[in-house]
């Protein structure tokens, strides 16, 4: 999360809708985003999406990140 702390007070100072939220309720925000993604990205292969490398990393690194967050 430290990472990204400079961003989220710069939205939050720019009046970002969600302002400056505690690192708890982000990560939970951050994992439903996640939730909702991963099911996504396995329903496109199922249809017959082809992903490419970038895509399949990115899944991957979604699924890692998944658990990072785990509170």
């Amino acid at each position: 999360m430290a990472p990204m702390r400079p961003f989220l007070h710069a939205y939050a100072e720019a009046g970002g809708p969600a302002g400056l939220l505690e690192e708890e309720t982000l990560v939970q925000l951050i994992r439903h985003q996640l939730r909702r993604e991963a099911p996504s990205f396995q329903r496109q292969e199922l249809q017959g999406t082809v992903h490419d490398s970038e895509d399949v990393a990115y899944h991957e690194r979604r699924l890692e990140m998944f658990g990072e967050l785990r509170p």
